[in-house]
């Protein structure tokens, strides 16, 4: 009887502190809702922004339902509930990253007409539906990468008609959400970077006709198809860095002519081939950067007329067609080309050079001779440029192999090597192979050129001579004349002159006065 009531003591105990917890959680409850929103968040008045991040908050803060900007970042709010944000009328911009969201109760943006920015990245929901946006007319900017997402149902966005600016990055597409949009988008900015997107089905962004900038960088793409890109006709920048490329993609750019930026840097690409940019005709700005390109062809950037930047930097560049920047050198004004393993720059132009902004050639295997001439009278002009690219530009002299400084080396003492003017290195040159066993022969033509080239020297000297033949033939002719009318004049009376008319014109004769 005892152990009975003792037990029955210590449960009535066990109850009255439960309900006491209970008590003290509501009262809390209580008073959090009972608190202003400046007393909860970090309120500014005067712009009506209410900063409520890492403040434990379980739920939206309705104390700050008059609010522009709203961020509770870094809280726990695993749900959006229904209707939460229909008090906030005047709700501009929401930041929801990392609250751990896992899902949207349908009718959770009603009345959220004002809202034009929803940034809630960093979540955990895997698939986006198209029943939580609702409500969204107006939204303008939608961020929502690293939210572990792989899947977007068809005609989401559809939900959302004002949308321009659109951030997928850092989720786990295999393929972009291409049936998500309508035919009456109105996106503009396309962020799938850092995702796992190994392929891209044809006609894909076709919808897309108002995109003006993709990001694709750090995917596994590896291949383009020829008509992924088609539709897209107001693009201007495309990022396909760090994609797995080998080649440049020239069929899949073919529709996308209007382009101006390329970025296909940290790719596998290992030459740049014939026309492989001539569909790209207004490209201003191309970044080739940390690929593996050991050979550039001479025609390679024929038909770009506006291309201003081209990155070359930090690739195994050893050839260099015959003046392969000749059809950009009136538009170029950047050229990046250190870190690679050119010994000679003969076969870029002087005109090329001289009309640079911004050369740079740091970090090669250059030999010291004459063809760095207009390059070190470049950068003595250019005298902003040698702390840029670390210092005056180094080169080797051949017979020491002492590296110096190509301001201070003697170059027109080093005899000019002949050029090789193949539009590829074989298989068999040392340079393609990575093993310089002899200079890169720059600047100049081959044995036939030189031949043609005396010919021509000898025909001009010829067509000369024969001109001056010419000249003096008709100045002696015409003192004769002047010589036998004289002469006349002097033999016989005065002279009549007079004037003749036949058909080539009205001319003045000498001809003897007959005797009386």
């Amino acid at each position: 009887m005892w152990s009975f009531r003792r037990h029955q003591g210590m449960l009535t105990v066990a109850f009255g502190c439960w309900c006491f917890v209970l008590i003290k959680a509501q009262g809390s409850v209580e008073e959090g809702m009972q608190l202003r929103c400046d007393e909860l968040c970090d309120y500014s008045a005067w712009s009506r922004h209410a900063y409520c991040g890492e403040k434990g908050l379980t739920d939206i803060p309705v104390q700050c339902n008059n609010v522009k900007t709203l961020d509770v970042r870094l809280n726990r709010i695993d749900t959006l509930q229904e209707s939460r944000l229909s008090m906030f009328r005047s709700l501009k911009y929401l930041y929801m990253v990392d609250v751990g969201l896992q899902g949207v109760e349908e009718g959770a943006f009603h009345r959220c007409d004002a809202l034009q920015l929803l940034s809630w990245g960093g979540n955990e929901f895997s698939v986006l539906r198209s029943a939580w946006l609702d409500g969204l007319h107006n939204l303008k900017f939608m961020l929502l990468d690293r939210s572990q997402l792989q899947r977007i149902e068809p005609g989401a966005f559809n939900q959302t008609p004002s949308l321009q600016t659109l951030d997928l990055s850092g989720n786990k597409f295999v393929s972009p959400p291409c049936d998500a949009f309508g035919p009456d988008n109105l996106v503009t900015e396309f962020y799938l970077n850092d995702n796992l997107i190994s392929s891209i089905p044809e006609n894909c962004f076709a919808k897309l006709t108002n995109l003006q900038r993709i990001t694709l960088n750090d995917n596994p793409i590896g291949n383009i198809p020829m008509s992924a890109l088609a539709g897209l006709t107001s693009l201007k920048t495309i990022e396909l860095a760090n994609a797995s490329l080998s080649t440049v993609p020239v069929g899949a750019l073919s529709p996308v002519r209007k382009v101006t930026h390329l970025k296909m840097a940290r790719n596998l690409i290992t030459a740049l081939e014939e026309r492989d940019f001539s569909v790209l005709p207004e490209a201003e700005y191309v970044d080739l950067s940390y690929n593996r390109i050991r050979f550039v062809h001479e025609h390679a950037f024929a038909n770009m007329l506006r291309l201003k930047v081209l990155i070359l930097s930090s690739n195994k560049i050893a050839v260099i067609g015959w003046r392969a920047f000749i059809p950009v050198e009136s538009t170029l004004e950047e050229l990046h080309l250190h870190e690679n393993q050119l010994q000679s720059i003969g076969n870029i132009s002087a005109s090329t050079i001289l009309s640079l902004h911004t050369f740079l050639l740091a970090d090669n295997p250059l030999q010291c001779h004459c063809h760095l001439s207009e390059y070190r009278y470049f950068l003595q002009t250019q005298q902003h440029l040698l702390q840029v690219q670390g210092g005056h530009g180094k080169c080797i002299n051949p017979g020491s192999e002492i590296e110096v400084s190509v301001l201070e080396s003697s170059l027109t003492e080093t005899a000019c090597p002949l050029v090789s003017t193949s539009a590829r290195p074989s298989v068999s040159d040392p340079l393609y192979a990575q093993v310089p066993a002899v200079p890169i022969v720059p600047a100049a033509i081959t044995k036939p050129a030189q031949e043609g080239t005396h010919w021509t020297k000898d025909r001009t000297f010829i067509a000369l001579i024969t001109v001056a033949t010419v000249t003096v033939t008709l100045l002696i002719v015409s003192i004769a004349v002047l010589v036998f009318c004289r002469a006349v004049d002097k033999r016989t009376s005065p002279t009549k002159k007079h004037w003749e008319n036949n058909n080539d014109g009205i001319y003045e004769v000498c001809v003897p006065k007959p005797d009386a």
